[in-house]
């Protein structure tokens, strides 16, 4: 973190600098170090190695979450000491460097940017929202615009960036009735948010939780069965959010049918035809998600499938995207993180550390007899819903929580694979404050815009969050098991 020096010599105006807050700030570390050594001195802790790996699991949680450092250079210091204490080997960390998730996700970039670059996404994003007839018809449509997104673009980031123009078309539009530029603002990045769990690429999140299962020795979830279990979520919660943000910033007399000129104004923005680039960029997309879909049958690996797509996406004229243009627009920082974070995951894991320490933590559960899979359930979906107040990064989130999942699922009898599902899921709900998500962030300032304030976000936050929850519920005892992931390990496929 950048470091702030004050001279000696008292300022003549104003307050003086808060040396004793800094310094306060900085007694959380100290703590955690002092703390580390005892546990590896005491006789019933997790050993040396384990002890380290806490201790520096623990100042990666503190660094996240107090300091303005990068999260993929905390990330990374994180791995190296690490590699240091001997809790994770030089291999370990090389192999999650050149991990298969990491060129899924590289492919998976580079076919997006063709998307971009041939005005395709644009296109069909109009094209839905002037099929509108009412201001709900209109929000509606958007939703179901932006949950398509999820197949196609990875990462929360990307597809709120790539729905900015469309809202920006919108918020010209309606440019005299506030309100519903404001329902918007907030609209957009809630759908991309909650949207996300329709698919394996939606989020960094999701990789990392896959990667994290296939440490723990489970198989993780392919393509296809992600989807089945993730697209009836992702509608649901995306069209209660559509709802619930309709009523809390629209008034009744605004969300009725839309007017001629307003009406003609979207018709004329989605006017025009698909050009030959938008439909070799739309086939080429197409048959990249068939073969994701299909991998499992085909035997081919999704990686593969993402980065055949991205050769073909970037050649020359086709689709007007070029390779050394998408490459540099491929976030770097994104794919780093995961990566880093997929190792320190391993650590936490291999060492035995979250075991113990979720044994330590929720030893009381296991107390409550036939109750406690159920106990277990709400537990990890309530931190996991709340988990972003502390963690911003949603990736971070799932690299946190998932190694305490698993261990804790196994000890209570419950399913890892649907508890670590339906914590991933949980995570996606980050909306109470403007940087618990970058797309919130993105679309909380916009300039000569009006958007919706930290106050409208923390109303939606507050009615949405138990609605998430009971929702999270019904999934994983009612709707998840009719797909064949049980929450419990006695019907464990």
């Amino acid at each position: 973190m950048t470091q702030v020096f004050y001279s000696t010599r008292p300022a003549p105006n104003g307050p003086q600098p808060p040396q004793r807050k800094a310094s306060l700030r900085w007694l959380w570390p100290v703590s955690i170090a002092c703390g580390t050594v005892l546990l590896a001195l005491a006789p019933d802790g997790p050993g040396t190695s384990g002890a380290a790996t806490l201790g520096i699991f623990a100042l990666a949680v503190w660094a996240w979450v107090a300091t303005k450092l990068s999260d993929t250079y905390v990330a990374l210091c994180a791995c190296l000491f690490l590699l240091g204490a001997g809790s994770l080997q030089t291999g370990e960390l090389f192999l999650a460097l050149a991990d298969p998730t990491i060129w899924l996700l590289i492919g998976a970039f580079l076919v997006a940017a063709g998307v971009g670059a041939s005005g395709l996404a644009n296109y069909v994003g109009l094209r839905i929202v002037a099929r509108a007839r009412s201001v709900r018809q209109l929000f509606y449509l958007l939703t179901l615009a932006l949950c398509l997104t999820a197949f196609a673009i990875p990462a929360t980031s990307g597809r709120a960036a790539l729905a900015l123009p469309i809202f920006t078309v919108l918020a010209g539009v309606f440019a005299a009735q506030r309100r519903i530029v404001v329902g918007l603002s907030l609209l957009v990045p809630s759908v991309v948010l909650l949207s996300a769990v329709a698919s394996l690429i939606g989020a960094g999140a999701h990789l990392v939780t896959n990667q994290l299962l296939a440490t723990a020795g489970y198989a993780p979830i392919d393509f296809l069965f992600w989807l089945l279990l993730g697209t009836p979520l992702a509608l649901l919660s995306s069209l209660a959010a559509c709802e619930l943000i309709l009523r809390q910033q629209v008034p009744a007399d605004q969300r009725g049918r839309l007017e001629t000129e307003v009406r003609a104004q979207l018709l004329q923005h989605a006017a025009g035809r698909m050009s030959p680039t938008m439909y070799r960029a739309g086939g080429i997309l197409l048959a990249v998600v068939l073969a994701w879909a299909t991998g499992p049958l085909t035997g081919m690996d999704p990686a593969v499938a993402a980065l055949g797509g991205a050769a073909l996406m970037n050649f020359p004229g086709l689709t007007g995207a070029k390779l050394s243009t998408s490459l540099k627009g491929t976030p770097l920082n994104i794919l780093m993180f995961l990566a880093f974070t997929l190792a320190l995951g391993t650590a936490l894991s291999n060492t035995g550390a979250a075991g113990w320490l979720i044994a330590l933590l929720f030893a009381p559960v296991g107390l409550l007899g036939a109750g406690a899979p159920a106990v277990t359930l709400a537990l990890i979906t309530a931190i996991s819903l709340a988990a972003h107040l502390l963690i911003q990064s949603r990736s971070a989130r799932s690299t946190v929580l998932i190694p305490l999942v698993i261990p804790f699922a196994i000890e209570q009898g419950v399913n890892p694979v649907a508890a670590a599902f339906l914590s991933t899921a949980a995570a996606g709900f980050c909306h109470t404050l403007t940087s618990s998500a970058k797309p919130v962030a993105l679309f909380s300032d916009l300039p000569d815009t009006p958007t919706f304030t930290p106050a409208d976000l923390r109303r939606f936050a507050i009615w949405f969050a138990p609605l998430m929850f009971g929702l999270l519920m019904i999934f994983v005892w009612i709707v998840w098991p009719a797909f064949g992931l049980h929450p419990l390990m006695t019907h464990q496929n």
